[in-house]
C-alpha cells in the first residue's frame, strides 16, 4: 500500500487514505496503538478486543456500513484495512453548511434518515449493538451515508440482550441509561440514532 493522506487521528491512533499498488484501488487504514484503546498498557483484554472488532466487521455486509477488507497487527500497531474512502465525516459535512442551501443537499440530507434507520436496523437483526453512533462515526460518500468505528460495539443474544456498569460514551449522543451506567439494551442506540437525526434537522 502506498499512503496518500491523512483522513483523520486521534489519541489512540490514524486513519489514512491508501492505494493499493496491487488492485490500485483506494481504502482507509485505520491504525490503532496497541494497548491504548482498552488501557495504557498491553492487556489480554485488548486483544480480546480488537478480535471482537475483527469478528462483528467480517459479518457486516450492509450498503451502509464500512466494509473490512483485511486486518494485520505488527510490534506499534493494530491495522484495519477498509472501505470506501470517505470524502468527510457528519459532523464535518453539517459544520460544512449547517443550514442547507441547495435543493439538492436538502435532498440528499432527508436520504439519510432512512438509510441511518436501514443501518442501525441492519445491525441489531444480525445481534450487534453499536453503541456509540454519533456524527463523527458516520461517514458521507457522496450521497451515501456509513456506520463505522464498531471498537467498542458488542454482540448479543435474546437471552442476554442487556448489560450494565461503566461504559465509553459520549454524552452529547448517549441514552441517560448509558449515562448513569444502568442497565441498557439495543434501544440505546435507537436514542443515539434519534440525537443525530435531530442534529441534521
Amino acid at each position: 500500500f502506498e499512503s496518500k493522506d491523512i483522513l483523520g487521528s486521534g489519541r489512540y491512533g490514524q486513519v489514512d487514505r491508501v492505494l493499493s499498488l496491487v488492485s490500485y484501488k483506494e481504502y482507509a487504514w485505520k491504525r490503532i496503538h496497541r494497548g491504548l484503546p482498552f488501557g495504557h498498557t498491553w492487556t489480554r483484554e485488548t486483544g480480546v478486543a480488537y478480535i471482537k472488532e475483527i469478528s462483528i466487521l467480517k459479518n457486516l455486509r450492509h450498503k451502509h456500513a464500512v466494509q473490512l477488507t483485511g486486518t494485520y497487527t505488527d510490534s506499534s500497531y493494530f491495522c484495519f484495512i477498509m472501505s470506501p474512502v470517505a470524502d468527510m465525516n457528519l459532523s464535518t459535512y453539517l459544520s460544512e453548511s449547517p443550514i442547507p442551501t441547495s435543493l439538492a443537499k436538502k435532498a440528499t440530507l432527508q436520504t439519510f434518515f432512512g438509510c441511518l434507520a436501514c443501518a442501525v436496523r441492519y445491525l441489531h437483526d444480525k445481534k450487534v449493538r453499536h453503541r456509540d453512533i454519533k456524527p463523527q462515526n458516520i461517514l458521507v460518500k457522496g450521497t451515501n451515508i456509513l456506520l463505522t468505528d464498531f471498537g467498542i460495539s458488542k454482540e448479543y443474544d435474546e437471552i442476554q440482550s442487556a448489560t450494565s456498569g461503566p461504559a465509553t460514551f459520549s454524552s452529547r449522543y448517549c441514552a441517560p441509561e448509558v449515562f448513569l451506567q444502568a442497565s441498557r439494551d439495543w434501544s440505546s442506540d435507537i436514542w443515539s440514532l434519534g440525537c443525530v437525526i435531530l442534529e441534521i434537522i
